[in-house]
């Protein structure tokens, strides 16, 4: 199976998708959170499920929403195609530039818990 994520910044929010490109249509999961204020520090954390086909986000450990695309093929592989917060526009690539102090990848879904425990763990350096 072939899968997409996306991790940008769009009209002032936090937004992520899954998508499924081994199928015809393409199957995506997505979701975004309210606005984010500039000169802010966040904290966010994407979660995919496969089990469940559904992908959360959260912000400062807060659920921003929930998307579940029953037709996503479940356990999505991706050799090569992570991409946070660039995007193409379709005459050359558009980079986010703010910073970006911590990224963790999982090979596992987190639990609500385990997102609050990271949280918890690095506010503080940030002020948060």
């Amino acid at each position: 199976n072939q899968g997409n994520f996306f991790l940008r910044i769009q009209n002032s929010k936090l937004r992520a998708q899954v998508q499924d490109t081994s199928t015809s249509p393409t199957h995506i999961a997505r979701v975004e959170s309210s606005v984010l204020s500039s000169a802010t520090w966040y904290f966010g954390t994407l979660v995919y499920t496969g089990s469940t086909k559904t992908l959360e986000l959260y912000i400062n450990a807060v659920s921003h929403g929930t998307d579940n695309e029953p037709l996503l093929s479940g356990n999505l592989y991706s050799q090569n195609m992570l991409s946070v917060f660039k995007r193409n526009q379709g005459t050359g690539d558009v980079f986010f530039g703010g910073k970006i102090p911590i990224t963790m990848i999982y090979n596992v879904a987190l639990t609500p818990a385990e997102s609050q425990q990271n949280f918890n763990e690095d506010k503080a350096r940030y002020g948060l």
